[in-house]
């Protein structure tokens, strides 16, 4: 089966709940700066930067791509992914590049 990179994101957008992305926006009174103004930010406006994304993760080398809690991620198999973060961390923020770890 052949389909097009279109279609991968299509399906992600059908499928992806941006409604529970909507009401935590709202619970947490997380707003965008959009245009001159900042506000939470409304299901069309986050279905459009999460549409940006996906196509910029299909065409940027870096293949992942992170803004306003969203991550968009293309694996080498073709594979995209859509998430929204609310909290995260890594022993990257924690530790110098150089840091080795022992048992």
């Amino acid at each position: 089966m052949t389909i097009t990179q279109q279609e991968l994101i299509d399906e992600i957008l059908d499928q992806f709940d941006f409604q529970k992305v909507k009401e935590v926006m709202d619970a947490l009174n997380w707003t965008w700066a959009i245009g001159t103004e900042s506000h939470v930010p409304d299901i069309p406006e986050l279905r459009k930067q999460a549409r940006e994304m996906l196509w910029d993760a299909i065409r940027s080398k870096h293949r992942m791509i992170k803004t306003g809690g969203f991550v968009a991620e293309k694996e080498d198999d073709d594979t995209l992914e859509l998430r929204f973060e609310v909290t995260a961390w890594n022993t990257w923020d924690s530790f110098p590049p150089d840091t080795k770890v022992t048992k």
